[in-house]
């Protein structure tokens, strides 16, 4: 593995460990808000549903980037990371700067997309 994978490796490893941690401490805070629920009167309750539906989106949205992550650290152990899984390609260095754990090429996305859209 050459250096700037290691160095990509690296990034990657700690944005999981970031987004663990913001993950652990919102699990940390919901569960103490459950907590003071059990005295709250059902108009407080109501107040606090729209909190924790911005909450649990953040845990969904923090799990779909962490099996991202997951699945360009695989690529990289494999020697696939910089290659695009629809066509083969370079995925490119620019691409894969603004977001490491791209999987497709900037054309193939975009493909992907208006197929989809």
């Amino acid at each position: 593995m050459d250096d700037r994978l290691r160095a990509i490796r690296a990034r990657l490893v700690e944005q999981m460990r970031t987004l663990t941690d913001e993950v652990s401490h919102g699990l940390d805070t919901l569960s103490s808000e459950e907590d003071r629920h059990h005295i709250a009167d059902l108009e407080d309750l109501a107040g606090d549903s729209g909190a924790d539906s911005v909450l649990f989106e953040q845990f969904r949205s923090s799990g779909v980037t962490l099996e991202q992550i997951q699945r360009a650290l695989e690529r990289i152990e494999e020697g696939s990371y910089d290659r695009c899984e629809e066509c083969e390609g370079e995925i490119g260095e620019a691409r894969l700067t603004a977001l490491p754990f791209a999987t497709h090429c900037i054309g193939c996305k975009r493909k992907l997309e208006s197929a989809s859209g």
